[in-house]
């Protein structure tokens, strides 16, 4: 936790000394909503999880609109579902609660809508502060005495890849609010570009042998933004 905070304080630091330092104001706000999260198991895709995310963010000011800068960082929960039936249908949510830092530029675009649009890409270094691995286990487990045919492929979370990155598209509409404030609503898609779980091949176990295990994060975010004008006057 520490680790984190002082990553967090020197995020911000960072981008507000050296990127909007030197402008006549800058933005900031949030955004949050809901996600739908999968993942790749071996090239295998799995059942999309239906998450939510936030995130704080800060945005240089764009007057001209010639582009801008922006910072975020938030809580996002990755994962995938597969359904197993048994005597009963059995939901088997994999999670993976991420801290997501993401550095990128935004560009507006155009045009006589009366909502104004613009895209945006963006890098993305994330650490792992929760999963459910365990909880899973004992829920597969349990399966597996009820149906033997069942494949006990247990995942220890000691194979979790803690720190993962990936990049960001996405674009969305800012509507018209006030002087101060803009409202928005965003849509992206954040592959990774690491795996969130590298387990290599297990041999000689009570199941056989465990082939090696590779999973990769991919979610498609849904967002509502709020964001705020911090205006500065020179004298």
């Amino acid at each position: 936790m520490k680790i984190c905070c002082s990553l967090l304080s020197l995020y911000f630091v960072f981008v507000s000394s050296s990127i909007w330092g030197q402008t006549a104001g800058y933005h900031f706000g949030m955004k949050g909503g809901v996600s739908l999260a999968n993942q790749s198991w071996n090239e295998n895709d799995r059942r999309m999880l239906f998450t939510y995310h936030g995130n704080l963010f800060i945005e240089s000011r764009d007057p001209d609109d010639r582009g801008a800068l922006y910072a975020q960082i938030g809580m996002h929960t990755r994962g995938s579902s597969i359904g197993i039936t048994t005597f009963r249908r059995n939901d088997l949510n994999y999670q993976f609660q991420n801290l997501s830092f993401q550095l990128g530029a935004k560009k507006k675009v155009p045009s006589n809508l009366g909502a104004q649009p613009y895209y945006f890409v963006g890098i993305r270094g994330e650490y792992t502060v929760g999963d459910n691995l365990l909880e899973i286990g004992e829920r597969r487990l349990e399966i597996s005495n009820v149906n033997p045919n069942f494949p006990l492929d247990i995942q220890d979370p000691i194979h979790i890849r803690k720190l993962n990155y990936g990049i960001t598209l996405g674009g969305g509409f800012e509507f018209i609010g006030g002087e101060f404030f803009t409202p928005a609503i965003e849509f992206n898609i954040s592959p990774d570009l690491s795996f969130q779980y590298d387990r290599p091949q297990i041999e000689n176990t009570t199941a056989g042998i465990l082939p090696a295990t590779q999973v990769r994060n991919i979610t498609f975010e849904i967002s509502l933004v709020m964001k705020f004008l911090r205006e500065v006057i020179y004298e």
